[in-house]
């Protein structure tokens, strides 16, 4: 990209901000900045910006991607939550060793959850994730529970 075009976005963006009734402080720095960028109208932005010392946009930064969540994990504790039926200290012993175990990170406690609920959703933490686990579980046994009553009666 040209300095040129970068210009003339700032002035586009100019008039917008003076139809606006923005701050006109504002409007004159812009105008400023325009005006002194006019100088450099022949160069590229990349060349404003490597002369200037700007550090390149673009570059990947040294932080590494998420973390993979650990399937081995995630099956071992969804298979335990299937197998629960309708058992509250079973419940409160799984989600305790949830709560417990290192190795379940916000990830995988909630791709557990998400197994277990039957949603889509992510959960931003592992407390959060539990939580959800403990509320589909009491739903579960409250509708099985009305479900049983409703029998005897019909």
């Amino acid at each position: 990209m040209k300095m040129t075009q970068l210009r003339k976005a700032l002035s586009d963006f100019g008039r917008l901000l003076e139809e606006t009734q923005a701050d006109a402080e504002l409007r004159l720095n812009l105008a400023h900045l325009n005006s002194w960028l006019s100088q450099f109208d022949k160069l590229d932005v990349e060349e404003v910006c490597s002369t200037a010392g700007v550090p390149d946009a673009s570059a990947k930064s040294a932080k590494t991607g998420r973390t993979q969540i650990d399937s081995a994990i995630v099956d071992d504790f969804s298979a335990k939550l299937s197998r629960l039926g309708g058992d509250r200290s079973n419940l409160e012993s799984v989600l305790s060793e949830m709560k417990i175990n290192k190795r379940v990170r916000a990830g995988e406690a909630s791709e557990i959850a998400q197994r277990y609920v039957g949603g889509t959703s992510k959960y931003k933490s592992k407390a959060d994730a539990l939580k959800e686990i403990k509320l589909r579980f009491e739903a579960s046994l409250r509708a099985s529970q009305r479900l049983g009553a409703a029998s005897e009666i019909y």
